[in-house]
């Protein structure tokens, strides 16, 4: 019986040694996605102020979209263009938590204040077969 019971328990034990994880999540981040992502940031960083002003103007009205979503625009494009500059200097380093992951607070963990991994498109986007409502 006690055979029996340790032939189970190892056979349980290494039933679960055959599972393997094919790609890591982190196989996407390499050095040359840390360069385009670099550049994509610096390149179209600015469309993060009208995108934050039709954002405001729905959540706060027209007074605040074009007060604080000016603001909050424009610093979140500095920040972006920032963060781009950054990574195109250090695109060959794993500079963040030893990988080439982006710095920045992700939009999934802080849907307000975070970013998205890259800056967002405004009108038609590429990666929908339609376009979306706009707001303007």
């Amino acid at each position: 019986m006690k055979k029996l019971l340790l032939t189970l328990l190892a056979v349980g034990v290494t039933g679960t040694g055959f599972a393997d994880i094919q790609a890591p999540p982190n196989s996407q981040q390499t050095a040359i996605h840390k360069l385009g992502r670099g550049i994509s940031n610096v390149l179209y960083g600015l469309s993060e102020l009208p995108v934050r002003m039709i954002q405001v103007n729905e959540h706060s009205g027209n007074n605040a979209g074009f007060g604080a979503g000016v603001v909050e625009g424009a610093t979140r494009s500095v920040v972006r263009v920032g963060y781009g500059i950054l990574e195109i200097a250090t695109f060959p380093v794993k500079t963040y938590k030893r990988s080439y992951r982006a710095r920045y607070q992700n939009i999934e963990y802080d849907p307000y204040n975070g970013y998205a991994e890259f800056a967002p498109e405004i009108g038609w986007q590429s990666k929908f077969r339609y376009g979306r409502k706009q707001n303007f």
